[in-house]
């Protein structure tokens, strides 16, 4: 089973797989989000950790804030 932890900053799901640190990961659900957006190449399993009680996760931190922000800016762009 692959899970998603939710795109906010608590990274709560992350936390009690037992990654302590969402924050301090290299990829997370943001940094795959944001390579879609600049359509740059992602591998399906980057970022993918794999839990002993066999759940993948793709973690979730802070990060999809400054996402949010990068987005609304985009958007205005459009108006």
């Amino acid at each position: 089973m692959c899970t998603f932890d939710r795109c906010e900053f608590a990274g709560a799901l992350t936390i009690s797989l037992g990654y302590e640190y969402p924050d301090k990961m290299d990829v997370s659900l943001a940094t795959i989000m944001m390579k879609i957006i600049n359509d740059e190449p992602v591998n399906s399993f980057d970022g993918i950790l794999h839990h002993e009680k066999g759940i993948d996760i793709l973690p979730g931190n802070i990060e999809p804030s400054g996402l949010e922000i990068f987005m609304n800016g985009v958007i205005s762009m459009w108006k």
